[in-house]
């Protein structure tokens, strides 16, 4: 049947028939299926790609935010102890101002007090001293006029005194007690005699005391000091041991012809030793200065006696001397160091008489006639 059906012409508008079998299971797979399947195995790689991508995204973002709710919470750990530390200085700074203001208040309190205490220490002298004033008043308005001449002649011995001691003005303390004197004769009190006695006593004292002549030591000094052209510098004196040597006797020869002629050389010529070394003498300038020098001397004793300073007078005069005697010949300074020794004799500020027992009599006197009148 095969070779019958084989044999048969085939019919053209027929077309071959194609028998398909169905396909096993365990049948290898073709092109198609070989293809499909490496394109499924790449997408679940990329899925799988990308899930993991998203779930390190999502572990990066937790860890992120983790850090930074950390760093969150360390500023505000870090800001409360800021916080707390600002409370305390904040604190300490008005612990501090209260004790600067408490401080200072106390010391304004303290300086207004002792302000205070001035002006009433101040107020209460003044309270003194008006008290005392109108007391004054009231006893010169009480007094009669023998209490107010009384009171004049104590006033001018009280002059007196002030012009003999602070001024040293004698002629001055003279006229006062004169006057005071004169004020005693017109009351004519025998009460006051023994005022008088003594007032006489001081009056006589005063002119017989020798003053000292300031003006003619003060002239005196300036003539000195305006007259040193004629002092002169020493002049080196040759002293020492002449040296000499002993010559045997003349021989005959040429060798006592020398000695002849070197004894009669020597005869002239003399040889000395010094224990100091010898001096020049000074230039015209070195002169000058010693001259100058020596005028400033004289020229601050002479303002010392201005002053009334004894012990500064005689200090200048005696480094006037000194020096006179130290730098200028003694022939030409003799007339100079007399004079100035002369001048150093003079006391330019003796002590003055006292002349305050006239006043004492007068005090007491007028005391106890004041208390024998309050007593009646």
């Amino acid at each position: 049947m095969s070779e019958t059906e084989d044999s048969r012409p085939a019919r053209p508008d027929t077309p071959p028939r194609r028998i398909e079998t169905p396909a096993r299971k365990d049948a290898p797979q073709g092109p198609a299926d070989a293809t499909q399947k490496p394109r499924r195995s790449g997408a679940t790689l990329a899925a799988i790609f990308l899930s993991l991508i998203a779930i390190l995204i999502t572990l990066g973002g937790l860890g992120a935010g983790y850090w930074a709710w950390r760093q969150l919470h360390a500023q505000q750990l870090a800001q409360t102890q800021d916080a707390s530390t600002l409370q305390t200085q904040i604190a300490a700074a008005q612990a501090q101002l209260r004790n600067r203001v408490s401080q200072q208040a106390v010391a304004t309190l303290r300086s207004e007090v002792s302000a205070l205490q001035q002006q009433v220490q101040t107020q209460t002298r003044t309270i003194d001293t008006l008290n005392k004033a109108i007391e004054r008043i009231r006893t010169l308005a009480q007094r009669d006029p023998r209490g107010w001449r009384v009171a004049e002649v104590e006033y001018l011995m009280r002059i007196a005194r002030y012009r003999l001691d602070l001024m040293g003005d004698y002629a001055g303390s003279i006229a006062a007690l004169q006057a005071a004197n004169r004020q005693l004769a017109v009351l004519a009190d025998p009460n006051l005699l023994p005022v008088r006695q003594a007032l006489a006593h001081e009056i006589v004292t005063l002119q017989d005391f020798k003053q000292p002549d300031r003006v003619g030591i003060m002239l005196e000094l300036a003539q000195l000091a305006n007259h040193l052209d004629g002092l002169a510098p020493p002049r080196p004196t040759l002293g020492g041991t002449p040296v000499s040597s002993a010559h045997s006797p003349a021989q005959g020869g040429w060798r006592g012809l020398l000695e002849t002629v070197w004894s009669a050389i020597s005869s002239h010529i003399v040889v000395r030793h010094y224990n100091q070394p010898i001096q020049g003498m000074p230039d015209a300038e070195a002169l000058l200065y010693m001259n100058q020098v020596l005028r400033l001397r004289l020229e601050a004793a002479r303002l010392a006696v201005m002053r009334g300073n004894n012990t500064e007078y005689h200090d200048e005069l005696k480094a006037a001397l000194s020096w006179l005697k130290d730098h200028y010949a003694p022939h030409t300074a003799t007339r100079l160091k007399q004079q100035l020794q002369a001048l150093l004799k003079r006391d330019i500020a003796p002590t003055p008489p006292d002349i305050g027992r006239s006043l004492t009599l007068l005090q007491k006197l007028t005391r106890g006639t004041a208390a024998a009148g309050s007593g009646a």
